[in-house]
C-alpha cells in the first residue's frame, strides 16, 4: 500500500478530493480499459488526467478528434504500439457521428488490440495494439452518449465511468497540477498479467462485494476480468506479485465514485438503453459537497424554476440518496449514504496518514 498512500498523499496535499480518483484513473490505465471521468466545469477533471500522465509508465497520446482522414494518420502511431490515450474532453468530438467513429475504434482497440475499415477514400489497418483509453465528460455529454443506439449494446460494456465525489468537503485546488512526483512500480513482475490472484482473495466477501459493485458499470460476463485486472493492477502498482485483501479493501472504497451511474440512471421503457439524468447528479454533487442546502439556495445557484427543483429532488429521494425537510425547506444528503460509503473513505485517510 506504500504506493497507494504516497499518491493519494500528494494529490491531497495541494488538490483535496482528487487523490482516489487519480489513483483510480492509473489502475484503469495499468489494465488496458477504457474510462469516462464525469463531472460539471472546473471539477477536477483535467487535473487528474494531466496527474496520470505525470505518472506514465508508457507512452501517451493526446487526441482532441478522430476522422476517417484522421485514423489513418494514426495507424503507425497506434500499431505495434502500447500507449495511454488521453482525451481531455469528448465534447471535442463535435458531432455525434464522429462521437461515435471515436468511441468505437477506442472500443475495438481495447478489446481487440486491432481495427480494419475502408471507406471510399482510406484503408485502415491498426494491428496489434494495446492500449488505455482516458476522457472526461460533463454529465450532460454523458448522457448523450448513452442515447446512442450502440452505446447500451457495445459501449457501455467496455469503459468504466468515474463520477466526482467530494468526501474531504469543499474541493481545494492550487493552480498548479499536482506534484505527483516520481513512483517505481512493477518490480515484482513483469508486467500486471503476471500478478497472482491467491484462492483467499477468491473466497472473500469483499470480493464479491467488488463484483456487485463493477457489475453495477459492466456485463456480468466482463465482470470478473474486470475486477481481477483493477486488483492485479493495484498490487503492480505497489510492486507485489500477489493480490492480497488490501487491493480488495481500496477498490471497495471507490463505490460512490463507480454507483452513481447506475443509481442516477432510467430507461423510458423496457427495451430502451439506460440514460443518466445528468440534472440530478448536478444537484447531488452540489448537496455532496455542502452536505445539505435549501431549496431557495439550489433554485438561485442553478438559475432554474421551482418545478425542475421538484421534479429532479423527486428522484434524488426516490433512491434515498436525499433527504427533504419540506417544513424546513432544506435538502440534505441521506445520513446512510454517509455511514456506507463517505465515513469508510474518510476513516481509511485518517488510517493511512493521508489526513493526519
Amino acid at each position: 500500500m506504500e504506493n497507494t498512500i504516497k499518491l493519494v498523499t500528494r494529490v491531497e496535499k495541494t488538490h483535496r478530493n482528487l487523490g482516489l480518483p487519480v489513483l483510480f484513473t492509473k489502475l484503469v490505465d495499468l489494465s488496458d480499459l477504457g474510462l469516462f471521468i464525469c463531472a460539471g466545469r472546473g471539477r477536477g477533471k483535467t487535473t487528474v488526467l494531466k496527474a496520470v500522465e505525470a505518472l506514465r509508465h508508457r507512452d501517451v497520446s493526446r487526441i482532441n478528434i478522430l476522422t476517417w482522414a484522421g485514423i489513418a494518420k494514426l495507424e503507425s502511431t497506434f500499431s505495434d504500439r502500447s500507449l495511454t490515450v488521453v482525451n481531455y474532453d469528448f465534447s471535442s468530438f463535435y458531432t455525434d457521428y464522429l462521437k461515435d467513429i471515436g468511441i468505437s475504434l477506442m472500443a475495438n482497440l481495447i478489446t481487440e488490440h486491432r481495427v480494419e475499415a475502408t471507406t471510399g477514400r482510406y484503408k485502415i489497418e491498426i494491428q496489434n495494439c494495446y492500449l488505455s483509453f482516458l476522457s472526461a465528460a460533463q454529465p450532460q455529454m454523458l448522457r448523450k452518449l448513452s442515447k446512442i443506439p450502440t452505446w447500451e449494446s457495445m459501449y457501455k460494456d467496455r469503459f468504466l465511468r468515474l463520477f466526482m465525489i467530494y468526501p474531504f468537503g469543499t474541493p481545494r485546488y492550487t493552480k498548479d497540477e499536482p506534484q505527483v512526483g516520481t513512483f517505481t512500480i512493477g518490480q515484482a513482475a513483469n508486467d500486471v498479467g503476471h500478478i497472482a490472484i491467491p484462492r483467499s482473495v477468491r473466497e472473500d466477501r469483499a470480493y464479491e462485494r467488488v463484483k456487485a459493485l463493477i457489475m453495477r458499470q459492466t456485463s456480468e460476463g466482463r465482470c470478473e476480468m474486470y475486477v481481477e485486472r483493477l486488483l492485479r493492477a493495484h498490487a503492480y502498482f505497489n510492486n507485489r506479485d500477489i493480490v492480497n485483501a488490501n487491493d480488495l479493501k481500496v477498490l471497495e472504497l471507490l463505490a460512490p465514485y463507480l454507483l452513481i451511474d447506475n443509481l442516477l440512471s432510467l430507461r423510458a421503457d423496457v427495451s430502451s438503453s439506460l440514460v443518466l439524468d445528468a440534472n440530478s447528479y448536478m444537484i447531488f454533487d452540489y448537496l455532496l459537497e455542502r452536505g445539505a442546502a435549501s431549496r431557495k439556495q439550489i433554485r438561485e445557484y442553478f438559475k432554474v424554476g421551482q418545478t425542475t427543483i421538484v421534479k429532479n429532488m423527486d428522484m434524488l429521494m426516490s433512491m434515498r440518496l436525499v433527504r427533504g425537510t419540506y417544513g424546513a425547506d432544506e435538502f440534505r444528503i441521506d445520513p446512510t449514504w454517509y455511514t456506507k460509503y463517505i465515513i469508510p473513505i474518510q476513516k481509511w485517510a485518517q488510517e493511512t496518514g493521508v489526513y493526519k
